[in-house]
């Protein structure tokens, strides 16, 4: 026993030898963590004292109390500036903007030691601005379902002390910092931009695709543009991180075999040149990452030190933790090093497995014709996409369920599909920057680029196309469910069923940001859209919706004296009551029909903002229903008492329009359960 005690006690040395900082790191990620994360640092310091390597114990206690240390300072920093915030309702700060974003930045307050998230209507500032704002506390709500938009968890990942709205700002000047250098970096990725995305080539999807690869920006890209990749699971390549950092690396060591320089000189003009690359990209997390572990392989190399890539990607990971531990929370970060501890476990295993094709392993390679040397190579070019791929998918799978509560089936196989292309299009990419402003040359690569990023997005829609490509990790709702979302200023979207109707979807922003997200990610699958109102305020995003369900049938709303609409999905018959003819197209709401449901588990009535001479349209017949949804009618309104006399229904729900109903219209019968959807409630689920 105590022979196996020793040799495991020597193997775990030799193993800890060659990565000493991985103890470390552990330290530092149990004490971020917190809670029963303590447990990580104990372990971590007596394995390395129990295995005699007492400088890693040390180093492990030194690390995680400076990580404890930085993120206890920064909440106490933190705590005291919200409540300075609430306390005084407005306060006015002085401080520099340290990073843009779509109408905001983030801003670095001078005397608080935080940074905030700043937003206003006319916020045009770059990095490196010295700013004086008024600002107020901008509100926030949990959202809805898990998976969509959550403020307070993005501030938390960003390291930010509030959400601020800018009531006035005043420029006063630009400071002499890391943050100036950049937003000269912003301008030049700008600049680039409008390189690879030339006047006239905005609405040209091939460019935008071109330009998000090459420079991370995907602010040229349409939103359509974006779903495309998410759906076919290869939005990471839209994010600068190792992939474009190692092409990048790669095409300059290429190319620097052809110039006569010396080592030292060739690795100071890699660094050099990727360092540039890494921050006119906006320093992303997968990129810092990358470009930290380039420079230890090739600082290890000058120094003609061993290289373990463990170890050193534990030290990129450290490094950025212990200078921003709140990075432990954001998506970008986890995914990136647990993916490239993936992509290294998986190389191992081609580099050490069996041939999948090709000659004998037996046979002497130098004795190999010139197409067995190919297959080899081949052999070894297929393994390695193949199960670095799915080491990759693996790997990344839990993280994406955890953090975005979605997840792709085919993302492994358009990986491994557009693997090849991918260095072609960043190559061409890159070359037309190098080249654009030699005549012709420039616009032929341009050109040619391009069509290699539309190549590439047409391989990943075909795959986001396939059925079931990008899936919610929601357990889908039962066919009887009912959803109410308020999406602000007296709006809301009901779904009926599931797979069901879907009435009113709002304008395109609301659809984006509300309607299609809220239908995702709670389970649902919509049948069918019903736009009650012409208007674009309820039917504008009718085009995001049908993005994600393309078979989605749509039905308007008709001023008609015809027979009633029957529409039948899984989830049962709808029966859609339009307007009579002869009823005034003023107000809008005049053009809401009612909507009478047979449910598994009963019939419901959506009135919505109908009229009193639409609800009059049903049969007596079928106003028998155990749920009302009702709001209200400004011009010709329904009283509620005869909704409960005619319906008898068990359950109420009013919507947020029927805030303004007059009291005489409210019910005032007993036995009837009210529900209201409002500010307040702005989500409503029933089972």
């Amino acid at each position: 026993m105590r022979y196996r005690s020793a040799e495991l006690r020597r193997a775990l040395r030799y193993h800890l030898m060659a990565a000493p900082l991985l103890l470390p790191l552990s330290s530092v990620v149990g004490v971020l963590l917190g809670g029963y994360g303590y447990v990580l640092p104990i372990a971590a310091m007596v394995l390395a004292w129990g295995i005699r390597m007492g400088r890693c114990m040390v180093a492990c206690f030194l690390c995680g109390v400076v990580a404890f240390l930085h993120q206890f300072v920064t909440k106490i920093e933190n705590d005291n500036f919200n409540t300075l915030l609430n306390h005084s309702g407005e306060l006015t700060l002085q401080g520099t903007v340290e990073r843009t974003m779509s109408n905001g930045c983030i801003l670095d307050v001078d005397g608080h030691d935080v940074r905030v998230s700043l937003r206003g209507e006319h916020a045009h500032w770059e990095a490196g601005d010295r700013l004086q704002v008024r600002v107020q506390p901008q509100p926030y709500t949990q959202p809805a379902l898990s998976g969509m938009f959550d403020t307070a968890a993005w501030l938390r990942s960003q390291g930010l002390a509030a959400n601020l709205y800018c009531v006035q700002a005043e420029r006063l000047g630009a400071s002499y910092s890391f943050a100036a250098m950049q937003g000269v970096a912003d301008e030049l990725r700008e600049y680039f931009s409008s390189v690879l995305v030339p006047q006239g080539a905005e609405s040209d999807k091939r460019h935008q695709v071109l330009c998000a690869l090459v420079l991370g920006d995907k602010t040229k890209s349409e939103p359509d543009t974006v779903n495309t990749f998410k759906r076919g699971g290869c939005l990471h390549i839209f994010a600068v991180s190792g992939l474009h950092v190692g092409i990048i690396g790669g095409l300059l060591i290429f190319l620097l075999r052809f110039l006569p320089v010396g080592r030292t000189t060739r690795t100071c003009i890699i660094l050099l040149a990727v360092g540039a690359y890494v921050l006119v990209t906006g320093l992303a997390v997968p990129a810092l990452r990358a470009y930290l572990m380039l420079a230890l392989v090739l600082l290890g190399y000058e120094l003609k030190r061993p290289v373990s890539l463990l170890n050193i990607w534990s030290a990129a990971a450290l490094g950025i933790l212990l200078f921003a531990p709140w990075q432990i929370y954001n998506a970008g970060f986890v995914l990136s090093f647990m993916v490239y501890a993936a992509i290294c476990a998986a190389a191992s295993m081609v580099v050490k497995e069996a041939a999948w094709f090709g000659p004998d392993a037996f046979i002497p390679r130098k004795i190999y014709t010139r197409g067995e040397e190919r297959l080899v190579r081949a052999d070894l070019w297929v393994r390695g996409i193949v199960v670095v791929s799915l080491s990759a998918w693996l790997v990344s799978l839990p993280v994406t369920m955890f953090f975005f509560h979605s997840f792709n089936l085919y993302s492994a196989l358009t990986n491994m599909v557009i693997s090849p292309l991918l260095p072609v299009v960043m190559c061409l990419g890159v070359a037309a920057l190098l080249l654009s402003w030699v005549p012709l040359v420039g616009a032929y690569v341009l050109s040619a680029a391009a069509t290699a990023a539309g190549w590439l997005m047409q391989i990943v829609s075909l795959f986001g196309a396939l059925p079931g490509a990008y899936v919610s990790t929601a357990t889908p709702p039962p066919a009887e469910s009912v959803m109410i979302y308020h999406a602000g200023y007296g709006h809301h979207f009901c779904v009926l069923g599931n797979p069901g109707l879907v009435i009113n979807c709002g304008n395109e922003l609301t659809a984006r940001y509300h309607t299609q997200p809220a239908l995702f990610h709670g389970g649902y699958k919509p049948a069918a859209l019903l736009l009650s109102q012409k208007r674009a305020t309820v039917s504008g995003g009718r085009q995001v919706l049908e993005e994600s369900w393309p078979h989605m049938q749509v039905l308007r709303a008709e001023f008609t004296d015809a027979a009633p609409v029957v529409f039948r999905s899984d989830a049962g018959q709808y029966t859609l009551f339009t307007p009579p003819a002869n009823l005034p197209d003023s107000p809008a709401q005049n053009s809401t029909p009612v909507v009478v449901w047979d449910s598994p588990k009963g019939r419901v009535i959506y009135l919505g903002d109908a009229s009193v001479v639409t609800f009059e349209r049903i049969p007596e017949a079928l106003k028998r229903a155990h749920t009302v949804i009702c709001g209200y009618n400004p011009s010709q309104p329904v009283h509620l008492n005869d909704v409960v006399t005619e319906c008898r229904p068990d359950m109420l729900i009013l919507l947020p329009t029927a805030a303004a109903m007059p009291e005489e219209l409210l019910p005032t019968e007993e036995g009837v359960e009210i529900r209201r959807v409002n500010a307040d409630e702005p989500f409503l689920q029933l089972p």
